[in-house]
């Protein structure tokens, strides 16, 4: 449950001269977990059963006026 999540401390380090450290990871190890989460496809994990709504406009419906927006900056 969420009232029973703590807290967690993740030593972050550099010895000099030496890796950077996250936990006992490296950095670069930690990167490419990231990197390989961020990449999966999403539809492979959430499939979802909704058919997509139509997003296009009726072909009989009239277009709207284009809108202007005045420029106000001074240009010189």
């Amino acid at each position: 449950a969420f009232d029973q999540l703590q807290d967690a401390d993740i030593p972050i380090e550099r010895i000099h001269g030496g890796a950077f450290k996250i936990g006992k990871s490296t950095f670069e190890e930690v990167f490419a977990t990231v990197l390989k989460q961020a990449l999966k496809p999403a539809a492979a994990a959430s499939p979802s059963t909704e058919k997509p709504h139509p997003t296009l406009p009726a072909a009989d419906k009239p277009k709207a006026a284009p809108v202007v927006v005045p420029d106000m900056q001074t240009r010189g």
